[in-house]
């Protein structure tokens, strides 16, 4: 069985036989890990679209890519967020940057449930005039080829907001198939990285770090300094709340070219308990700036050790369409607080105020009692046992069979 890969900024590399991720982010590393298990076990060849369009099946990630790099084949992953609020609050313009500017002032719900929605009402038009282009291949793909016979989503939350922006757009998906497939978790990987002692001068050199600039007990906000991930507004109502005085807060990120101006934002409002880390500037005090293999395990593992030596993990995104530090960090046996606009929710719906507490985006209201679990339940096993890669690849593997 031939799959082809469709992967943004060449994030996937092939090398004699082996595959490995060049950036660090959670979709990447999913999709690396089920080809990688796939490549081992099964009768799978994978094959970049660049490299060899004649094949089966089609395994993409980063939606926006897809406009451009979809060929018609037989199946899509669209690891979709929500392009219109994406849009808005990603965005480098003049106006997005004035809107979301009103935005973070405006703590009354009902006036930012109303300011929201006349937002997306006026730039509904703005953004299918500028993604023309990219619409009218979606439209085109979906459409006219008619060769899409089936979509993999991440959870059912994905589907429906996924369904819902094709439905914006013009395009009825009546003779599509979906299938819901949850994102992986390589636990015997995070188990290396954590127990072995092939990078023990580097383990010494992360513990320093950390000795020498890390508090005791933080609360740990982990992943791109975007305006999507809405760390700023968590950052000022922590602060405005005075828990920064009894709960430090770590920020470890990684700085988006497309939002400098964000994280010059975030940067305004470190001390006093709240710390900054920027992951590059980090990768540069540990001497890794060569991408290899090497790189990828040991900025895994400087990662894995934030969490792990967290009270608590935060990710109060405006969406998120699966979170990949969340499943990490519940993993790790880590209290988890997440946006409510997330699968979150529905697939943990148990474990809802013990292990995991939702938080609303759109109106941050906190205390220091939010960040105690009194109730907590031990995660790891649930986590290994429902979100493991082979359980996970199996299951991709089943759908591709039935479509070859």
């Amino acid at each position: 069985m031939r799959v082809g890969i469709s992967v943004s900024y060449d994030s996937l590399i092939f090398k004699d036989g082996i595959v490995f991720p060049v950036r660090i982010a959670g979709d990447v590393l999913q999709a690396y890990w089920i080809v990688k298990y796939l490549l081992e076990n099964y009768e799978v060849s994978f094959n970049k679209l660049s490299e060899n369009n004649d094949i089966n099946h089609l395994f993409h990630f980063f939606l926006p890519f897809f406009g451009s790099n979809f060929y018609g084949r037989i199946g899509f992953n669209p690891n979709f967020f929500n392009f219109l609020l994406y849009n808005i609050f990603t965005s480098n313009s003049l106006v997005s940057r004035v809107f979301a500017q009103i935005f973070s002032l405006i703590n009354v719900k009902w006036v930012r449930s109303f300011f929201v929605n006349t937002v997306l009402y006026f730039r509904k038009e703005d953004f299918l005039k500028k993604n023309k282009v990219y619409i009218r291949k979606l439209i085109e793909n979906f459409v006219a080829t008619k060769n899409l016979k089936y979509v993999i989503c991440n959870s059912f939350f994905e589907k429906r907001e996924f369904i819902s922006f094709l439905d914006l757009i013009g395009i009825k998906i009546n003779d599509i198939d979906f299938f819901v497939i949850n994102n992986p978790l390589y636990y015997q990987e995070i188990d290396y990285l954590l127990d072995t002692d092939q990078f023990i001068d580097f383990e010494k050199n992360i513990k320093k770090i950390m000795e020498e600039k890390l508090p005791q007990d933080y609360v740990l906000f982990i992943g791109r300094f975007d305006r999507i991930k809405n760390i700023f507004n968590f950052i000022k109502e922590y602060k405005r709340k005075r828990i920064n005085k009894y709960v430090p807060l770590v920020v470890l990120g990684s700085v988006q070219e497309y939002d400098i101006d964000y994280y010059k934002k975030i940067k305004e409002m470190i001390g006093d308990g709240v710390f900054l880390f920027n992951l590059e500037e980090l990768m540069e005090q540990l001497n890794l700036l060569e991408k290899d293999i090497t790189w990828y395990y040991k900025v895994r593992k400087l990662a894995i050790e934030f969490m792990r030596n967290s009270k608590v993990v935060i990710v109060p995104s405006i969406v998120e369409s699966f979170s990949f530090v969340g499943l990490e960090s519940l993993y790790l046996n880590k209290p988890l607080i997440i946006t409510k606009n997330s699968p979150y929710g529905e697939l943990f719906e148990n474990f809802i105020d013990k292990s995991i507490k939702l938080i609303d985006p759109l109106n941050i209201v906190l205390d220091r009692d939010y960040f105690d679990f009194p109730n907590f339940v031990p995660l790891k096993d649930y986590v290994r046992e429902n979100f493991s890669v082979e359980k996970i690849a199996k299951a991709y593997l089943e759908v591709w069979r039935k479509y070859v």
